[in-house]
């Protein structure tokens, strides 16, 4: 157990020190308007959990608390619905393999769609371990997806933002398609959940027998 902590540490201060880069480079680049977007917003969740997760392992000197495993699981939700929305829906929009290697490999997005997504989730599943993750725990992991979702359509339709996505764009686009394309998302982000809370309890399982 302790090996794996020591990994689950190794893996999240990476994550922890890549994400430092990547905002500090995006925010001289382009400012905190980064924050209006879902990417920057689940890799700043990313952040905050593996430093809290680091953190605990070197206070408790080994399995960190419930509640940090949870808060885990939610940025990672989060992330693999980034990646999800990167490789099914904005690849394809420019281009495909083309697209796909301008978000994967270019500048921040390097960070941002790629590497700390890859690590976090390699961390998640296979050493930080810890109690079983529940069914309710899946809806649980929408909530940071639905209250950005409402929330941007809120400053959509206050006119004090415009997007930064188009389904967002409420004076643009027609409410059904709205209503349509935030049924979706959210609807992935629930199959996402439930799928990462399914591999998580069949590696949970299989490393219990070893």
């Amino acid at each position: 157990m302790k090996e794996r902590a020591a990994y689950a540490f190794l893996l999240n201060g990476f994550v922890v020190i890549s994400e430092a880069y990547a905002f500090v480079t995006a925010i001289r680049a382009r400012g905190f308007s980064i924050f209006s977007y879902y990417t920057e917003l689940a890799n700043a969740v990313t952040f905050l959990t593996s430093l809290i997760l680091c953190i605990a392992v070197l206070a408790l000197r080994g399995r960190p608390p419930a509640f940090v495993r949870i808060l885990r699981y939610l940025s990672v939700v989060m992330l693999l619905l980034v990646v999800f929305v990167v490789l099914f829906v904005l690849s394809p929009l420019l281009g495909g393999l083309m697209g796909a290697r301008i978000l994967f490999f270019d500048g921040t997005m390097f960070f941002f769609h790629l590497f700390c997504p890859a690590l976090s989730v390699l961390s998640f599943f296979l050493f930080e371990g810890g109690a079983p993750l529940l069914r309710h725990h899946a809806p649980l992991a929408l909530l940071p997806t639905a209250f950005y979702a409402a929330a941007l359509l809120m400053l959509n339709a206050l006119s004090l933002i415009s997007g930064p996505y188009p389904f967002f764009m409420v004076y643009d686009m027609p409410p059904l398609a709205i209503l349509f394309l935030t049924a979706m998302i959210l609807a992935a982000a629930f199959l996402l959940a439930t799928g990462a809370r399914k591999v998580d309890e069949k590696i949970g399982k299989y490393q219990a027998k070893r």
